[in-house]
């Protein structure tokens, strides 16, 4: 296999964690949340320069498919992932077990709530009806295909992320392979594949993000030189301006470029305990903060309209969204995470 690069590759790529990434995941979610606070609700009154930066909150997404296509094939590569039947059903299931308990218990809270609302005096929507068949699509994360709304706004990138998550146990080996004309015959599919989309939350769709990610992880591991990673990057970049936008081609450029140079002078920045803590929450944040302090919004559009009370309306739904969120990590998120890191899938994991 190719090697290639200095010391400050080889630092992230013999640390267990690379701590930068925790940070870049706590930023994404935060973002996310400003953006349902401020400009995801159209009737809740906000200062306008706040619904000009929330307004930006939506590019957390993005950060998170890069990390996504960085983080799972660097993870297969320390556990020395070779496909077959068993290591691809354990992989898949090491997934299935880190997300899915916080992600039915999210299913769980939101039709409780949504239930609760309507006991609330003065409610003016539309009656609680629970719909089973709506909630057993959410299941398969299958909703799009049946043209069903998502109990929670924020689901669709979780249906994106587990198709990326079958993606990579099948072409990860060609991704990381030693052979130059084989690791860019793979990404050339994975970008063209990306002209396809054919429903809403399709991983095609993203895909271009994800393939920076994965050009990250190839530089990282040393799979790739400078120069291929860079023709791999400009590829994908340019896919994502044409599907995207220059604010998303910018932002996933910019989180590649946090990633690989964070050893040098970035990552002593990000590595700061508050946002280490943030990053720990950061899934179970992005969960929680639409049925959590979402409804503390809607509620917030009864009082006076200032920018005093929008303020701290949007304050403290960030606040009781946190604690939610540190509450759902320490019960479900991190004993799921202990169970997940306990299976093993290749020799080095």
């Amino acid at each position: 296999m190719e090697r290639h690069g200095g010391p400050q590759r080889a630092e992230i790529l013999d640390s267990e964690r690379v701590p930068v990434i925790d940070s870049l995941r706590g930023l994404a979610a935060l973002a996310v949340a400003l953006f349902h606070f401020s400009v995801g609700n159209t009737e809740f009154y906000a200062p306008p320069i706040l619904k000009s930066i929330g307004g930006f909150g939506f590019y957390g997404v993005d950060v998170f498919f890069v990390i996504s296509g960085f983080i799972l094939p660097w993870s297969l590569w320390r556990a020395g992932y070779q496909l077959n039947a068993g290591t691809f059903r354990r992989f898949l299931w090491k997934r299935v077990v880190r997300i899915e308990p916080s992600y039915l218990i999210t299913i769980l809270l939101v039709v409780l709530l949504a239930w609760l609302s309507t006991l609330v005096p003065g409610y003016r929507g539309q009656p609680f009806r629970l719909d089973l068949a709506q909630i057993g699509w959410h299941l398969g994360y299958l909703t799009p295909l049946v043209h069903q709304q998502w109990l929670n706004p924020v689901f669709w990138t979780l249906a994106v992320e587990c198709q990326f998550y079958v993606l990579i146990a099948v072409v990860y080996p060609l991704i990381a392979s030693p052979r130059r004309g084989v690791r860019l015959g793979a990404v050339a599919v994975l970008l063209a594949a990306s002209f396809w989309r054919p429903a809403d939350a399709a991983l095609t769709s993203q895909l271009a993000q994800f393939v920076i990610g994965i050009a990250v992880f190839q530089f990282t591991a040393r799979v790739s030189s400078a120069k291929e990673t860079m023709l791999v990057l400009l590829s994908a970049a340019g896919m994502v301006y044409t599907g995207l936008g220059a604010g998303s081609m910018v932002v996933c450029l910019g989180t590649a470029g946090v990633i690989v140079f964070a050893p040098m002078w970035v990552g002593a920045g990000l590595a700061r305990p508050a946002l280490s803590f943030f990053g720990t929450i950061s899934y179970s944040l992005y969960l929680i903060h639409v049925p959590i302090g979402g409804r503390i919004i809607n509620l917030a559009q009864r009082l006076p309209r200032s920018n005093f009370t929008s303020l701290v309306a949007i304050l403290v739904a960030g606040l009781v969204s946190v604690g939610a969120a540190y509450a759902l990590y320490r019960l479900v998120e991190r004993p799921a995470q202990r169970y997940a890191g306990s299976l093993r899938f290749g020799g080095r994991d």
